[in-house]
């Protein structure tokens, strides 16, 4: 319902903004007020950009909500700017840059540049994490892929031989590696790799919201087939399941939470657990970062998640914090012995574009308490 509220909202207020936008710069170039072709022109300017809501999967609607943002910002800042010059100047003047709308354009395409950048320059974020258990463990995470979007399966097996590279234990991937708009061809390389990723102690993978193509129909696969070539490369996949690896810790794998939303549940975490020896170091991939203070109290010892994007696009991560649709958005949260970390992704969702946080692979390492 927030969902629902938030884009008429948005649709709303964004028209108004940018019919109002494109009369600004129709005055600029001359076009008289009263004339046809300037109403025609401002409705049929806003038309076209309010079509681009309709491909949420693309480029359109970012830059349209990008346009908006950057506007609604640049106008802001260039108000409170112009009220403080009058307050010692009173014949201030207004710039023609700002006054025909074109500030907003010019604005909006850098922020534009910057975040496709942003996406594509993936980066290594490092925690060091300290156990009272028997441990000795690091840990290589990538989530977020959404393969084809702004990484091919080319530009992934650079990036994994760069996490081949830290020599990790155990290398985990917490869902969302495909979305509705990867193909089969991609996917199946993508699997060979990940795969391809030597550790001590294997690959694990747990589905997130995108991977088994829900959102749209066509793709050409799904979850069987992704179980089928991640096995065929020696990544194993959890569905609901825990594997005790040697004396050192478990790995626990929960189905992810949007799973009921199609036709399947997934156990709650006290009966995942319940067989878990608790002794040992418990690592907890869970593709959403929910049920955090839950892992806590059953022992947990670290969840690992994704899923936020840490917001990609600024200020969505804050508004996620405030209207609580996620219980982390990025970063590494302590409660007790209990760790999180909640990764900003390799990439990003929808369109390439990122105006918040990085693009990035996580390695951990966990040490026993000295």
């Amino acid at each position: 319902m927030i969902f629902v509220a938030l884009f008429l909202a948005v649709g709303v207020l964004g028209g108004l903004y940018l019919f109002f936008l494109a009369k600004r710069i129709l005055s600029f170039f001359g076009v008289e007020k009263k004339s046809v072709l300037y109403s025609c022109s401002a409705v049929a300017a806003v038309l076209l950009l309010v079509s681009a809501f309709t491909d949420v999967f693309g480029v359109g609607m970012s830059s349209v909500l990008m346009l908006i943002l950057c506007g609604a910002v640049t106008d802001f800042v260039y108000l409170v700017a112009e009220r403080a010059v009058k307050h010692f100047k009173k014949d201030f003047k207004r710039l023609k840059l700002y006054a025909s709308g074109l500030l907003t354009l010019v604005v909006t395409a850098c922020v534009l540049f910057y975040g496709f950048w942003n996406i594509n320059h993936v980066t290594a974020t490092r925690y060091e994490l300290r156990s009272e258990k028997e441990v000795e463990l690091r840990v290589a995470m990538i989530a977020d892929l959404h393969l084809g979007n702004s990484i091919d399966s080319s530009e992934l097996k650079e990036y994994c031989g760069k996490i081949q590279a830290e020599n990790p234990d155990v290398f985990v991937l917490v869902g969302d590696l495909f979305d509705e708009g990867t193909s089969l061809a991609e996917m199946v390389k993508a699997a060979e790799v990940l795969g391809g990723v030597e550790t001590k102690y294997g690959t694990y993978f747990v589905y997130g919201n995108h991977d088994r193509g829900h959102y749209r129909n066509g793709r050409g696969f799904g979850g069987e087939e992704i179980e089928a070539e991640f096995e065929k490369n020696g990544i194993t996949v959890l569905e609901d399941e825990c594997v005790e690896i040697g004396n050192e810790f478990c790995v626990v794998g929960r189905n992810d939470a949007s799973m009921g939303h199609f036709g399947s549940e997934r156990k709650e975490l006290s009966t995942l657990l319940s067989e878990v020896n608790r002794e040992r170091f418990v690592l907890l991939l869970d593709h959403q970062p929910k049920d955090l203070k839950t892992a806590a109290e059953l022992g947990v010892d670290l969840q690992l998640s994704g899923h936020t994007h840490a917001g990609q696009i600024w200020p969505l991560g804050q508004f996620s914090e405030l209207f609580g649709i996620n219980e982390m958005n990025y970063g590494l949260k302590k409660d007790g012995d209990f760790n999180a970390v909640v990764t900003s992704g390799i990439s990003g969702w929808g369109f390439s574009v990122r105006t918040a946080e990085k693009s990035e692979y996580v390695v951990i390492d966990i040490n026993k308490n000295q």
